[in-house]
């Protein structure tokens, strides 16, 4: 056998190990189970949809609007179970209200259902 015959069944050889090692890679990966996150990472994604949707529409869900051409921003959101508490100013008054919410279990819809301004609280 010559040098140039060796060499091509090398290169041959070569070729068809690394198309295997492709093969298995792709057959590998496709098989894969993607994990369903953890009951922790599910409720920070859940915790971040209600807080987004809150911050978005605060000034749609406050019964007071904001004073001298101020914007609303949060200070501090608490949730729990249904419920949360928000802490907001817009720079010269600051608020607390009460609110109650709901959440499909997707975490996309989020829809608060009440919202109610602490008296004592301004």
């Amino acid at each position: 056998m010559t040098q140039a015959n060796k060499t091509r069944i090398i290169v041959i050889a070569l070729v068809i190990a690394v198309l295997a090692v492709f093969a298995y890679a792709i057959y590998y990966n496709s098989t894969k189970e993607v994990a369903a996150p953890s009951p922790h990472e599910e409720i920070n994604q859940r915790a971040d949809a209600i807080e987004n949707y809150v911050r978005a529409r605060l000034a749609e869900l406050s019964p007071v609007a904001p004073t001298m051409g101020g914007t609303f921003y949060v200070t501090r959101i608490r949730l729990l179970d249904g419920e949360g508490t928000v802490n907001y100013e817009d720079g010269h008054m600051a608020y607390v209200a009460d609110f109650t919410y709901t959440i499909t279990e997707d975490n996309r819809n989020v829809e608060v259902t009440s919202f109610t301004l602490r008296e004592d609280a301004r």
